[in-house]
């Protein structure tokens, strides 16, 4: 294991030559689902799935990576590091693991949270079949004109005319403008996007093909960006009165969040998250979900790269020496190159899944 943390891996390729390689010498059959798009210098994009044990367990842990593309290069090497040493012998009959390996490859490849609509997934997984939220926050930022800003050839005239935004909305309205999601703007921050995508339709085909009727799935989803630099927080997003918040802060105890309920110092709400297409693609399934946040470095300069990285993507700059650097800060922020980090990480999923299985084996 200190091997696959040792040296870093930079493009999509490694990440999944390493996922696929480990899982041929465990004697697993990953399924792939490529792409339509292609990566930086024509590489060939894909989504991988592997499930340890039956197809009809009735209880399955399922770890997701990739969600928020350039946040998947952590996640991976969770995955990986967790697949090397985990003891397949060691899951009961009634349980399995089904690992979910870049589930938003375009956007891991081009180092973007987004995918190749400018669709941010972790928004993205509302019921189409109603009015989508509203987020008046981000609609005021769109009418008062600060997206323009995006448009102007220096990047940094976007964020001074978010900071003017922020100074005069105040912290909350920023927050809900900037994180937050919404549905109007595709040009927009978190933008979760009209019709489904090709990483939702991705999602149920591997559900619907690899697990048949689970009973009870433990949702783990990777992310990376928020919180104390290399500690995991276990973020719940269940609604106030939920009767699973106390069960998932019963499982995870130490660092956990029920985000709509006590906040615990991160930055803002979200809506349309990846539970919610887990639930409704396994409708009969009593789904305990956590997004487990990595953190990195600050919320600061996390909001000023969501900026920097909407000005690349307007310009159509992503291969110009200043779209490159700010893609590299991109990728730094998200999957800093530091082997304590990595370490600590690693260290915290191990524990984490670990937590997910316990939790699993009280319900049956």
């Amino acid at each position: 294991m200190l091997e696959l943390i040792r040296t870093p891996l930079r493009t999509t390729e490694e990440c999944r030559a390493r996922f696929l390689a480990i899982c041929s010498a465990r004697g697993l059959a990953a399924a792939s689902y490529e792409h339509p798009l292609c990566g930086p210098d024509g590489a060939v994009l894909y989504t991988d799935a592997v499930l340890i044990g039956p197809t009809d367990a009735s209880n399955v842990l399922i770890i997701v990576s990739g969600t928020h593309g350039v946040e998947g290069y952590a996640g991976s090497l969770c995955q990986a590091c967790w697949l090397n040493a985990f003891d397949q012998n060691s899951l009961d009959a009634g349980t399995a693991v089904l690992l979910i390996h870049m589930l938003n490859p375009w956007g891991a490849a081009w180092r973007r949270r987004h995918n190749e609509d400018n669709v941010d997934l972790n928004r993205s997984f509302i019921d189409r079949r109603i009015q989508p939220p509203v987020n008046e926050a981000h609609d005021e930022l769109v009418a008062c004109g600060v997206m323009d800003a995006l448009d102007d050839p220096d990047p940094d005239r976007a964020w001074s005319a978010l900071t003017d935004y922020r100074r005069t909305a105040g912290e909350e309205a920023f927050s809900a403008a900037v994180f937050r999601g919404q549905y109007a703007s595709p040009n927009g921050f978190n933008y979760g996007g009209r019709t489904e995508t090709w990483s939702q339709t991705s999602l149920t085909t591997i559900l619907t093909t690899l697990l048949n009727q689970p009973k009870n799935i433990a949702l783990v989803d990777l992310h990376t960006g928020l919180g104390p630099f290399g500690y995991g927080t276990a973020i719940c997003l269940e609604p106030p009165g939920s009767d699973l918040i106390p069960v998932l802060r019963s499982w995870y105890s130490a660092g956990f969040v029920a985000l709509l309920v006590d906040r615990g110092g991160l930055p803002y709400e979200l809506q349309g998250d990846l539970s919610n297409g887990v639930k409704r693609v396994v409708p009969l399934a009593e789904v305990l979900a956590i997004s487990l946040e990595f953190g990195t470095y600050d919320a600061e300069r996390f909001a000023r790269l969501m900026a920097c990285d909407e000005w690349v993507r307007r310009q159509g700059a992503a291969a110009s020496p200043q779209g490159e650097a700010i893609r590299a800060e991109l990728l730094h922020f998200f999957c800093p190159d530091s082997r304590q980090w990595r370490e600590m990480i690693v260290e915290r999923a191990f524990e984490v899944f670990g937590l997910a299985f316990q939790g699993l084996a009280q319900r049956r």
